[in-house]
């Protein structure tokens, strides 16, 4: 575990700890981010006082995203039908129901044509 300590002209020292930032940007590297500039003040300030940083850039990885168990495979989206709308192959259909986001207010019903406004 590290502990905070002080040196002599009462400045605060974290040696021993850690920190990771996770920048969301959506510019890839090497190119310049306005993220990367916040991130480079707070990250001096955190190197000064002794804590090990580290950045990594997501749009620069291979990250699944999406609310299902696994979003890396195939699987999910396994054709077994075409849609009628647009002809391509339809989802594979599972036990969860997925949610649906209510147009313009940016939150999820759970439940598929019910309306989620508030009253």
């Amino acid at each position: 575990m590290t502990h905070a300590t002080t040196t002599g002209a009462g400045e605060w020292r974290f040696d021993g700890l850690r920190a990771l930032y996770v920048n969301c940007t959506l510019k890839r590297s090497p190119e310049r981010s306005h993220t990367e500039g916040l991130i480079d003040v707070s990250r001096s300030i955190m190197e000064r006082h002794g804590v090990a940083v580290t950045q990594l850039r997501a749009v620069d990885h291979d990250i699944a995203t999406g609310v299902w168990p696994d979003m890396t495979g195939p699987v999910a989206f396994r054709p077994t039908a075409t849609s009628a709308r647009s002809g391509r192959p339809a989802a594979a259909s599972t036990s969860r129901t997925p949610s649906t986001a209510e147009p313009g207010r940016g939150r999820a019903c759970r439940t598929p044509g019910r309306d989620c406004r508030p009253s």
